[in-house]
């Protein structure tokens, strides 16, 4: 199953701003505040009491490089990744260019059952390794035949060892860029972790392509893992003929509607701004991002969205679409 996660807009604006975060634990008192980028720690006594307040900084680091596959040698290959080939099957990975944008695409055939033909990146691992390690990619399926589509991360310790694996798998078959995520706690020995997207033959005589956009590795202190990639409008900018949206969204609907555009405010934040074009009309426009769902997880979902006008016969939606693997 997959979910897409739809903003539909009539002459609104949807604003990313981060609101204070509160947590409770199970007796209700409070445990932590998040506020931007700090977080303020509380402990309290079996009664209630409070015994200390201490601030920390929030840390994310993204560790990969080259995520965006923009870096490319005069090989024509990815800088920072490495291939994973078979030589028992026919493989090539080419740079695929949508507009200003770098698409790392992977085609294979004859893979033998159990075999992976993708891309890896191996990551130091600091010291502070209690944190939960996170790995989110946008892909898109063009075929597959007895095949699947996995992203994989491998632990290993100082001596090479895999000491624990963790491993997000799709066999969707529509034809759109979705988001996978996983999330895994960092093992204690752990010296590097090996990030890997591939597609994984699961019959003989295997064959596929999938496009890769770009992947994602963070690991930090927040305790609520957001599964969305550019999940505030941070990243970078995407010029398309309907107008500025950013990175990882794509737009559905009714595009010659709605303008978009980004607006950078004293912080230095970016604010996504959508507006209507076409008034006393019906029709809508969405921003939205396929989300492959992980039905082991329960989901949680919290926009910030601020009107700077149109009328009272307008409308802002937040619209969840359920789809099989058939994209039904």
């Amino acid at each position: 199953m997959f979910v897409v996660l739809s903003l539909l807009t009539f002459s609104a604006a949807s604003v990313s701003a981060y609101e204070s975060e509160y947590r409770y634990d199970k007796n209700g008192n409070l445990t932590v505040i998040t506020q931007d980028e700090k977080e303020i720690v509380y402990q309290a006594d079996n009664n209630g009491n409070m015994t200390s307040r201490s601030v920390r900084e929030k840390t994310y680091m993204n560790t990969l490089t080259n995520g965006d596959f923009q870096e490319v040698d005069n090989g024509g290959k990815v800088v920072g990744w490495s291939y994973m080939t078979d030589n028992r099957a026919v493989s090539s990975f080419n740079i695929q260019k949508i507009g200003s944008r770098n698409h790392q695409q992977i085609q294979a055939s004859n893979i033998p059952l159990g075999g992976f033909i993708g891309v890896k990146q191996a990551l130091s691992i600091p010291k502070e390794s209690s944190r939960e390690f996170d790995v989110k990619a946008s892909l898109k399926i063009e075929h597959l035949h007895n095949a699947e589509a996995v992203m994989m991360v491998d632990f290993v310790d100082n001596t090479g060892k895999v000491i624990r694996k963790k491993s997000q798998k799709s066999t969707l078959q529509s034809d759109f860029f979705f988001t996978m995520s996983l999330r895994e706690s960092v093992p204690q020995k752990a010296e590097r972790a090996i990030v890997q997207i591939a597609i994984h033959s699961t019959g003989d005589n295997a064959a596929g392509t999938i496009v890769i956009k770009g992947v994602d590795v963070t690991y930090g202190l927040d305790y609520y893992f957001n599964m969305l990639m550019n999940h505030d409008f941070q990243g970078r900018e995407i010029q398309a003929a309907e107008g500025t949206i950013p990175d990882y969204w794509g737009i559905s609907g009714d595009k010659d509607s709605v303008r978009f555009r980004l607006k950078t405010t004293n912080e230095y934040k970016k604010r996504q701004i959508i507006s209507n074009n076409s008034e006393g009309t019906s029709k809508e426009t969405y921003l939205i991002q396929h989300l492959l769902i992980d039905e082991s997880r329960n989901y949680q979902m919290r926009g910030i969205f601020r009107r700077i006008g149109g009328t009272a016969n307008t409308k802002t939606h937040l619209k969840i679409l359920f789809f099989n693997e058939k994209g039904t």
